[in-house]
């Protein structure tokens, strides 16, 4: 008898031992919620997983040499390689914006969406107050600011785990020969039409989405071009 109460007994389960059942984890979004938005941003935005604030402090110093420089070097080859024919048209489009106005100005050729109609506008006023601007220069001018300003787009839409990358895609763009020999030698206007487009993917990846819509409205280009 004692034989089998003692197999009985050590057939029975053990007790749970309650000190060593693992407490349930917490919920993470709650948990990010009560650390707060600086918290919740660096966990929830991959871009920004591997940079500490020095240094995405000195990507940044970076990136504003790396664009000052590019533009610099752009206005100073500004007045050679110029494509005379293409140029001549556009010269030829703002003098008749300026004398006419927009009401007549598609009775005679022209290709182009308004868009960039309006910009020529502008730069054939800035030439009435100030005719001391290097022409080329001048005319040259949107092309290579959309240049400058779509390499700090690719900076800002590029994933920032590992911190060169920004840089490099920026500078890529930035000092590609196609990109710098199209707006700031030929003076051709593809430039405007690549930075709407990185414009319209960088709000709809900051959500900002009417903002967007608007973008997709402005067309500088030709309309051959926006149909595509």
């Amino acid at each position: 008898p004692v034989v089998a109460e003692t197999a009985c007994i050590s057939c029975r389960p053990l007790a749970p031992n309650l000190d060593k059942i693992p407490a349930r984890p917490a919920n993470p979004v709650a948990l990010l919620r009560k650390l707060g938005p600086n918290t919740q941003n660096a966990y929830t935005n991959p871009a920004q997983l591997g940079c500490s604030s020095d240094k995405i402090g000195k990507m940044r110093h970076q990136l504003w040499l790396l664009l000052l420089t590019g533009f610099l070097l752009r206005l100073i080859l500004s007045a050679f390689g110029t494509l005379e024919l293409d140029f001549n048209t556009y010269l030829a489009w703002s003098n008749r914006l300026v004398e006419s106005g927009f009401k007549n100005f598609y009775q005679v050729w022209s290709d182009y969406l308004p868009g960039y109609l309006y910009i020529l506008w502008f730069l054939g006023q800035l030439k009435l107050l100030l005719p001391f601007l290097p022409t080329l220069t001048l005319y040259k001018l949107p092309a290579i600011l959309a240049d400058v300003f779509s390499a700090y787009l690719i900076f800002k839409l590029v994933p920032r785990r590992y911190p060169l990358v920004p840089l490099v895609a920026a500078a890529a763009y930035l000092f590609n020969p196609a990109i710098f020999a199209n707006s700031t030698l030929w003076g051709q206007t593809d430039s405007l039409v690549a930075l709407t487009a990185l414009l319209w993917f960088y709000l709809i990846k900051t959500r900002r989405r009417h903002l967007a819509a608007l973008t997709l409205g402005f067309d500088p280009g030709k309309a051959a071009t926006a149909l595509e």
